[in-house]
């Protein structure tokens, strides 16, 4: 009984581990989580891997807009989403990000595949947008 249940817990946590994001990290202009202003992710806008052998297929692109105290929590007044092909940014993201102002951006869901076509998920890119006040 006591073997059974170990072999399960190990087989359980072996598909945790192999499901998880790859350990090449993934930035944007050198920013994996941190802030960043509209002007800097517009002058770099794209997504820039550790290992150079491997290409940025796809990524979701989200922002979160207004953000409000809920409960005691921190909630956004608004959610735009896009799915993205490729490392850059494309136009319709530095258009809403110029548009929009938000407040926080998050690359998640990045695909990526080497030149074999072996496929890599990397961990999501949180970045906090600077605001100025005057």
């Amino acid at each position: 009984m006591k073997k059974g249940i170990i072999a399960t817990l190990l087989m359980g946590s072996s598909l945790f581990c192999f499901s998880q994001a790859s350990p090449i990290e993934a930035s944007l202009c050198g920013v994996h989580k941190g802030e960043m202003t509209i002007a800097e992710i517009e002058n770099c806008g794209k997504i820039v891997l550790e290992d150079k052998t491997l290409e940025v297929q796809s990524y979701r692109f989200s922002m979160l807009i207004g953000m409000t105290e809920v409960d005691g929590k921190m909630a956004a007044n608004e959610v735009v989403e896009f799915n993205v092909k490729g490392t850059d940014l494309d136009e319709r993201v530095l258009t809403h990000l110029k548009e929009k102002n938000p407040d926080k951006i998050f690359l998640e869901h990045i695909k990526s595949t080497n030149k074999e076509g072996k496929e890599f998920n990397h961990a999501p890119i949180i970045v906090k947008i600077k605001k100025y006040s005057f």
